[in-house]
């Protein structure tokens, strides 16, 4: 099964970065050939075009919601998830709503399996390269979910 992962973020952005840096250290433990992993920076349409040709692809970024404590992991697959639109510009459209319109224009070519792993932060504005502690110490836990849950002890 040929799988993608993506980690996501600006790495300018202290926090922010968990995705790149959860991605970096996944691909140092890897020991699968058909696992490909990438670091991006971009919005949704361009993440998930990086998907297409994928059996199954990881995404890994950072989100900021009030009702959970810094650090919290959410794990969802995207095909389980409903959203509504506001407003609609493909410069700026959510990651759902992205998938949704490509699974319809491209049934063939999106992954059927996508998979979000959401690292709640506090600080999303915040310039630096630092991240701080209580993100850190996730990292090796989401490396070590994503390898023993979604790709199988790779």
């Amino acid at each position: 099964m040929k799988t993608i992962v993506i980690g996501l973020g600006n790495d300018l952005l202290g926090d922010d970065s968990v995705g790149l840096i959860i991605a970096e250290e996944l691909e140092k433990r890897l020991r699968c050939g058909d696992v490909v992993v990438k670091k991006m920076i971009g919005n949704a349409f361009s993440v998930l075009e990086e998907c297409l040709g994928y059996d199954k692809a990881v995404i890994i970024d950072s989100i900021r919601l009030e009702n959970l404590a810094e650090g919290e992991v959410i794990r969802f697959r995207i095909n389980e998830v409903t959203t509504t639109p506001s407003t609609f510009s493909p410069h700026n459209v959510d990651l759902i709503t992205a998938y949704n319109l490509l699974r319809n224009a491209l049934p063939d070519q999106v992954p059927k399996d996508v998979i979000v792993y959401a690292v709640n932060i506090s600080r999303n504005t915040f310039f630096g390269e630092k991240i701080s502690e209580p993100i850190k110490k996730v990292v090796k836990k989401v490396v070590s979910l994503i390898i023993n849950n979604d790709l199988r002890g790779c």
